[in-house]
């Protein structure tokens, strides 16, 4: 299949707009908006004259928190270092060094999705995702397999730490222990007991619930997205990959592009908010060639990742 002809129709959509220098320009520019937005969370927990107030500040920020991190974080792991700005260094520590430790995993998991070299098809304990091109297994096993990975769900972002951590090549990783004892020590230090509690309910809670809810699904829709031989990475992505929702702009923005998944595996270098651009391309070209475009609703995908679990 062209590879190339669909990279042109994209680099004639996307014209001069994804410079690199310029959008590392950007992404400095957000986490320079979150330091301020984390530093005022901070003064609104111990300020705040209600807890009321407190309360819906805490799951305003930590909604914004996880879409504004995961979309930062998603987007470094696929450039080159940054330079190490008081934004960049004060962003890092706040997110435990996940942009560091996730970008070896991460480009693995582009270079092999949904092979038995894709380290994500090993994030949950009790399963391999690899199974799925296998026989059935009898239904006490698949009964096993599908109620302890639901019950792991609820830990999905201690998971993603931990294998992050497990691939991770570079070096020491006490920079990662060392800022969360510096994250959780500072939080604990400056907030009172029970805004600190909220604060990390709050961050924790609902980034594990965006996470999952944005991401999970995303290779794991049918045993189809299992259908890959390594022969050719065009139909190799477009076979393992699912996009949700992927004509709603409100959508994609919410989830930072990561619902485009189709769009970021054939083009990860694509910031995220060019994605809805090319979707049209992607599709067109897919459809033309009688090629698979996995594209769901988000009660769809969720619909069809539950049935994946259950009959893999």
């Amino acid at each position: 299949m062209s590879y190339g002809e669909l990279r042109a129709r994209v680099a004639d959509t996307l014209s001069s707009s994804t410079d690199g220098a310029a959008y590392a320009r950007v992404l400095e520019w957000r986490m320079r908006v979150f330091t301020i937005a984390q530093l005022t969370d901070f003064l609104v927990l111990v300020y705040a004259p209600y807890t009321s107030l407190k309360v819906v500040y805490a799951v305003g920020f930590s909604l914004y928190r996880a879409r504004t991190a995961w979309t930062i974080i998603h987007e470094r792991v696929h450039r080159a270092e940054l330079p190490n700005t008081f934004a960049k260094i004060f962003f890092d520590i706040c997110t435990v060094f996940v942009a560091r430790f996730w970008k070896a995993h991460h480009l693995q998991h582009h270079a092999h999705t949904n092979t038995e070299r894709d380290p994500d098809t090993r994030m949950f304990f009790f399963r391999d995702l690899n199974d799925a091109r296998k026989e059935p297994a009898g239904v006490f096993r698949r009964a096993f397999r599908f109620v302890t990975t639901l019950a792991q769900y609820p830990f999905f972002f201690a998971l993603f730490l931990f294998r992050s951590l497990s691939t991770y090549k570079g070096g020491n990783a006490l920079l990662y222990l060392a800022s969360i004892f510096v994250y959780s020590g500072f939080a604990s230090f400056v907030l009172p007991k029970a805004a600190a509690t909220l604060n990390a309910q709050m961050n924790f809670g609902l980034g594990a619930l965006y996470i999952l809810l944005t991401f999970a699904p995303t290779h794991t829709a049918s045993k189809t997205n299992f259908d890959t031989n390594g022969g050719d990475a065009l139909l190799d992505q477009l076979a393992a990959t699912n996009d949700v929702w992927p004509h709603s702009r409100l959508w994609s923005f919410l989830c930072g592009g990561i619902n485009l998944h189709i769009e970021h595996h054939l083009f990860p270098l694509v910031p995220f908010h060019e994605l809805p651009r090319i979707v049209p391309v992607v599709e067109a070209f897919a459809r033309e060639r009688g090629l698979p475009y996995n594209a769901y609703s988000l009660p769809g995908i969720w619909r069809a990742h539950l049935r994946f679990l259950w009959h893999t």
